[in-house]
């Protein structure tokens, strides 16, 4: 008995021995999530929140806090993909734009391999909007900032000019006002801009939101601090069985106020005033 009794205490050793290694080669999370192939069941988006007012404030403590997952959950990325009405959008646009329709909404093959690239391909989608925000509004708070064009190449022809370039990023304090974000209080969007409360515009953005497969798909509108001064930030955001999420950032009413793509929904407040 006392030697079954040492041979099974052995193994039990050797056991959580393997398993411990195991969790330290992250081996065991893959084969929890299907191992390195197949569908992956961690999901990309949050749980949802009770309002769209607080789909776009978690938001902005995402961005305060630097979490970019944090973001990134606060949109809907699996509920967007699988309800998405590929058929109904291509009617509305009457157009199919491989360069521009190939960032994961539209559901064009039908398989679970294009599933999954739709999903990330969604997600990246979001951070190249927020990373471009951040690259725009970063060169704006450096010297020389009314010379800035995003649509121009910048061109360097010495390596002073290559370091030129990077110190005046370097330097930008916009990484540090973002960290410093404070939610001050929302504006209803026909306070803003008076097309929005429109009739034409209301059956738009009905039609946007039964193409996104939504309950019900508003803009969201918020009066922030940034840097010591007031910024406008919108987003669209739509509802899914009572869960609301971020759904378009900068979304229509951003159209509406006549701001530029690279904003992506963050305007300075006396753009709009």
């Amino acid at each position: 008995m006392k030697n079954k009794a040492t041979i099974l205490f052995a193994a039990l050793s050797l056991v959580l021995t393997v398993i411990l290694l195991l969790q330290n080669l992250g081996v065991l999370g893959l084969l929890s999530k299907g191992g390195t192939g197949g569908s992956s069941t961690q999901r990309l988006e949050g749980n949802g929140y009770d309002s769209a007012e607080e789909a776009l404030e978690a938001y902005i403590e995402a961005i305060r806090n630097g979490d970019v997952p944090a973001m990134l959950s606060t949109f809907a990325i699996e509920t967007y993909i699988d309800s998405y009405d590929t058929k109904a959008s291509l009617l509305r646009t009457g157009a199919w734009l491989p360069p521009i329709n190939s960032e994961g909404t539209y559901e064009i093959i039908g398989s679970d391999y294009e599933r999954q690239l739709r999903l990330f391909a969604r997600q990246a989608s979001i951070v190249r909007k927020v990373y471009e925000q951040l690259i725009t509004y970063s060169a704006f708070f450096v010297e020389d900032s009314n010379s800035y064009n995003g649509l121009e190449p910048i061109t360097f022809h010495t390596e002073e000019d290559v370091e030129r370039f990077l110190n005046a990023y370097r330097k930008s304090s916009f990484g540090k006002a973002l960290t410093e974000i404070k939610l001050e209080e929302f504006i209803k969007p026909e306070q803003l801009s008076e097309p929005y409360g429109s009739e034409a515009h209301l059956k738009n953005m009905k039609q946007l939101g039964n193409i996104c497969g939504c309950d019900e798909y508003k803009s969201v509108a918020a009066r922030i601090t940034l840097n010591g001064e007031s910024w406008l930030l919108t987003m669209d955001c739509g509802s899914y069985h009572g869960r609301w999420y971020n759904i378009s950032l900068p979304g229509t009413l951003a159209t509406l106020l006549g701001a530029n793509v690279q904003q992506y929904g963050l305007i300075p407040y006396f753009q709009i005033q």
